[in-house]
């Protein structure tokens, strides 16, 4: 009996929305942190691998070179289930904030992760550049390819609290569809997506109620 209670107050409205309240507070942060730690990981696994062609010489050692591997191969495994799950909860959060019309949060996610994730996409740049120049002659455009593919989807899962936000500005009348589609365009473009999300942070203030 005690138990169903306990079960009960685990799962009543107030505990399952303040549940839900702190998903949607974690959601960004958790989302720009595993981010980063993806490319630290990325570089990790590639890093020896370029230092080896370099220097013609077997980077880190053979003796080594199992361990770490399986390692890094557990480690990217974990972290990268986690962030496919992150990048769910937070498309989820973007509808949320859409439906709620909730301008002010869907306004300062799209902020934080267009701004915040810029050290990244250079990163992220530089490195398979710089790997597609060192294995060109071991597949390394479609290497190239494949990094470009994955990063584009990860570019339109940032762009989710963007679309949210404009969504939400298109029920408050306070621009038209046309308008809507340009920005959700340019919100799925390298670069121009970080050119664009400046400019609507600039255009639309969030201080007052977008939708009465």
């Amino acid at each position: 009996m005690a138990k169903t209670a306990m079960t009960s107050a685990i799962w009543s409205k107030p505990c399952v929305f303040k549940m839900l309240e702190k998903i949607k507070k974690l959601a960004r942060p958790a989302l720009l942190v595993v981010s980063y730690l993806t490319l630290v990981l990325f570089l990790l696994e590639y890093a020896p691998f370029i230092a080896s062609i370099h220097f013609e010489k077997d980077f880190p050692p053979p003796e080594l070179s199992g361990n770490i591997d399986i390692a890094l191969s557990i480690t990217s495994g974990i972290i990268n289930s986690v962030f496919q799950i992150i990048i769910i909860i937070n498309v989820i959060v973007a509808i949320v904030y859409f439906r709620q019309n909730d301008a002010k949060n869907a306004y300062n996610n799209m902020k934080k992760i267009k701004l915040y994730l810029i050290p990244y996409w250079i990163i992220s740049f530089i490195t398979a550049v710089i790997i597609t120049v060192f294995t060109q002659f071991m597949g390394g455009i479609f290497f190239g390819l494949a990094i470009l593919v994955q990063s584009y989807l990860f570019l339109i899962t940032t762009s989710c609290y963007s679309i949210a936000f404009l969504g939400i500005l298109i029920k408050a009348k306070q621009i038209p569809k046309s308008r809507f589609f340009i920005h959700g365009i340019l919100q799925l473009c390298f670069v121009l997506d970080v050119v664009d999300t400046i400019h609507l942070l600039h255009k639309y203030d969030i201080s007052r109620p977008l939708v009465s």
